[in-house]
């Protein structure tokens, strides 16, 4: 239901507009009254109406300028004037402004009726259109993190020609082109052992960084990937990077660093722009810092940094499962690649193995929680020893000596965790046996995911946990009987 004023300087037709309204229009259930144009901008904007009927020549402003001072408040009705017959300038000044109607005095009853139907019916078809709108912009709004997702994804791994880039830009409603690719590094894996403790910290962070990088540029943002969350800033200058650390630095009590690459200027130029990115980053995580924007004086080709990527990704996969021997051959493919490329620069292939010990030191850490910490990892100073290896091959040999350290390092504190689980397990059940014990219920006791208890269960014991429960209730079963 809709509310109307009616502006006209004679009460005989402000009472005949309000009893046809009344007995002929549904659609309007209030009527406001005004009799000149000044007191009509007055109860338009107390009363807010949906619809105006307005005398064009009334006292002091006339009809037009209270359309226009109306419509300057901020008021989203619909108008129909009311003129006579000699008043045509005014009709066609009015309908320039946009108004929805126009009547001449005096109309007859049907006349008036319609006009104020069809406005009605303006109105009700716009709403609907509008809450159509706001529907469609709220289910926007919910799979737009999704969309972000996939363009930092093309871009992260090839695809920066595609017109699905261009796509994605279109549907965010993106067109500058452009900015420059940001990677912020939080330390969350070394700190925790429950999977879905982890994977709650990753989304606070996400979601966290998603909020503060909308809030202050024009961007998107992926979701984590590797530990990393990427985002790309639409914008000419680099403002937003020290507020960004601030508040990251408050918000989240954990070591981090962020690596920035240089401008892209077209969309072809983001993919350089991620690798770079991604080179200051590892820059950042072996120096200790805060912040490494990429510089061309220690740069390493966009298609090295690209192969490389994906040999330390099969690297730290092999590295998780403990095996040296795929280890060294992923080392072996990629120093092939670096003797080949970086023959000429022992420096820059320097910098970089750093950044790999630290990517190793950081995963050890994370697979011995409780047991070591980074730090205690950098017991032996790693990065001096590498500053004085003035040869390639050397650093070769060093570096797979360093992980085979690391590696053994990480077995022999998981062995050694896996012993003093299976104790503590072999008490609770020897104590609970009786009872309604589960592998879900132990597991939980122990703090440990069920599938990992299993698995190291049956390698320290050699048998099944429902094997060695059934097993201990058998003996105890024999006890009693004695």
């Amino acid at each position: 239901m809709y509310k109307m004023l009616i502006a006209d300087d004679e009460a005989l037709e402000r009472r005949a507009f309000r009893t046809i309204v009344e007995k002929d229009v549904e659609l309007i259930s209030e009527v406001i009254e005004a009799q000149n144009g000044n007191e009509a901008v007055l109860q338009a904007q107390t009363h807010k109406p949906d619809i105006i009927v307005m005398d064009v020549k009334m006292p002091g402003i006339n009809g037009i300028e209270a359309i226009k001072q109306i419509r300057q408040s901020g008021i989203d009705a619909h108008f129909i004037v009311l003129t006579a017959y000699d008043d045509f300038n005014y009709i066609q000044e009015a309908m320039k402004m946009g108004v929805d109607d126009y009547l001449l005095k005096p109309s007859r009853r049907v006349k008036i009726v319609d006009s104020l139907n069809k406005v009605a019916r303006i109105i009700k078809t716009e709403r609907k259109k509008a809450g159509l709108n706001m529907t469609m912009l709220k289910k926007i709004d919910k799979i737009r993190p999704a969309v972000e997702n996939q363009l930092v994804s093309l871009v992260m791994f090839g695809g920066s020609g595609n017109l699905e880039i261009k796509s994605c830009l279109d549907f965010i409603g993106i067109q500058n082109s452009r900015g420059y690719v940001l990677i912020v590094s939080l330390d969350i894996d070394s700190k925790l052992e429950d999977n879905t403790a982890k994977y709650l910290l990753n989304k606070e962070v996400y979601d966290y960084l998603y909020r503060l990088v909308h809030d202050s540029a024009v961007a998107v943002v992926g979701m984590p990937y590797s530990g990393n969350i990427t985002a790309i800033i639409f914008d000419d200058d680099r403002r937003m990077e020290q507020e960004l650390i601030e508040k990251i630095q408050h918000q989240f009590e954990r070591s981090f660093s962020v690596g920035t690459g240089g401008f892209f200027e077209d969309r072809p130029q983001m993919e350089r722009s991620y690798y770079q990115a991604l080179q200051a980053l590892r820059s950042a995580v072996y120096g200790n810092e805060k912040l490494v924007t990429f510089s061309e004086d220690a740069a390493i080709s966009d298609y090295t940094i690209r192969y490389l990527a994906g040999k330390e990704e099969v690297l730290i996969q092999r590295f998780k499962t403990l095996n040296k021997v795929e280890c060294i051959d992923t080392i072996d493919e990629m120093f092939l690649w670096i003797f080949k490329n970086m023959s000429t620069d022992i420096g820059i292939a320097r910098n970089y193995v750093m950044g790999m010990v630290a990517l190793i030191i950081k995963t050890a850490a994370g697979m011995v929680v409780g047991r070591k910490t980074e730090e205690q990892f950098l017991s032996r100073d790693y990065y001096g020893e590498i500053t004085i290896i003035d040869d390639l091959w050397k650093l070769k040999k060093w570096f797979e000596r360093m992980l085979a350290e690391v590696l053994d390092s990480v077995k022999e504190t998981q062995s050694k965790k896996q012993v003093r689980v299976i104790e503590l397990a072999k008490d609770y059940i020897e104590k609970h046996a009786a009872s309604d014990l589960t592998l879900e219920r132990i597991s939980a006791e122990l703090n440990i995911s069920q599938t990992h208890f299993s698995r190291i269960f049956k390698s320290q014991v050699g048998v099944s946990f429902v094997d060695y429960l059934t097993q201990v209730r058998i003996d105890n079963a024999k006890e009693l009987m004695k």
